[in-house]
This record gives structure tokens, C-alpha cells and sequence, in this order.
């Protein structure tokens, strides 16, 4: 995997996405959370897979959303054309909060070098953005949002 600094990657091939994980953050001192997998399932086809709970004592629920390949590709080309990626050069701030989960961005891609494993890119909450790069941050999460179509199940966990 890669982190930190190869970060210059220009455009992003479809053929190389393999998914993204997100969490919006939450102050979780009673257990609430989040968490979100774009990601392909057994079948090939791609899915949202929603974690969310309320607290410690309730159950975590996962819902799994249909996603179509046309609104990943869609979703693609506006990480190329607002070079998402590059906000990942961003300088870590001196901000850090310990009883609240940060938001974040994990966005994996398959690498063509034999023997290596995914490049990962990440976004979190604790780096220095600008107020454009906070307005590409909240379409990120609207494009994000906008992926999700039918749902395809939802479950209780104890």
C-alpha cells in the first residue's frame, strides 16, 4: 500500500478503482458511528454496504445498496476533473480531538507492480484545508451520496 507522498496521480482508470471506504466522524462517546464501503461484491457488481449505530446498545445495522456501474464512472470522472486525489497533499494539522472519530476518505486502486498490493490514498479530517478544498469536500460527499440506488438488504447485529 501506499501512503503519504505519491500523491501526484493525475487521472484515475476505472479499470483500476477498486472501491472506498468512508466514515463523516462522530463523537462517539456513546457509540454512535457510521461507515461506508463502496466496493464490488461477489458477483461483480457494485454495492454501497452502510454500517450505521445509534449507541453501545443498540444493534449495528448494515444496508446494501445497489450502485450502477455508470454512476461509478460518473463518480470517477469528477474525482479527475476536481483532482480529488491531490488533497491528500494536504499538511496534517495540529488539530486532534481523542474522544471523536474523524472523518475520512480511503480511496484503494490496483497497482500494476508485481508483488505490491492496492495504492491507497486517504483524506481525513485532521489536515490543514482551504475553503475550496472544503467545498470540494462536501460534493465529494453529495457524489457520494447520490451513488446509492435500490436496496438489496438490511440487517441487525447484535
Amino acid at each position: 500500500m501506499h501512503f503519504g507522498k505519491k500523491m501526484n496521480r493525475k487521472q484515475v482508470n476505472f479499470e483500476d478503482f477498486l472501491g472506498l471506504d468512508h466514515s463523516p466522524g462522530y463523537g462517539d462517546m456513546n457509540g454512535q458511528s457510521h461507515y461506508e464501503s463502496l466496493k464490488k461484491d461477489k458477483d461483480g457488481k457494485w454495492i454501497i454496504s452502510s454500517l450505521d449505530r445509534d449507541s453501545f446498545r443498540d444493534p449495528l445495522i448494515e444496508t446494501v445498496y445497489s450502485v450502477s456501474e455508470d454512476a461509478v464512472k460518473s463518480f470517477l470522472v469528477f474525482i479527475n476533473q476536481k483532482n480529488i486525489l491531490s488533497l491528500t497533499d494536504r499538511k496534517k494539522s495540529d488539530l486532534f480531538v481523542t474522544d471523536y472519530s474523524q472523518w475520512r476518505w480511503d480511496f484503494s486502486f490496483a497497482d500494476s507492480a508485481v508483488g505490491k498490493g492496492p495504492e491507497l490514498y486517504q483524506l481525513w479530517e485532521y489536515k490543514e484545508y482551504s475553503d475550496a478544498d472544503n467545498k470540494l469536500l462536501t460534493e465529494l460527499e453529495d457524489r457520494f451520496e447520490g451513488l446509492s440506488g435500490a436496496v438489496i438488504s438490511k440487517k441487525k447485529t447484535d
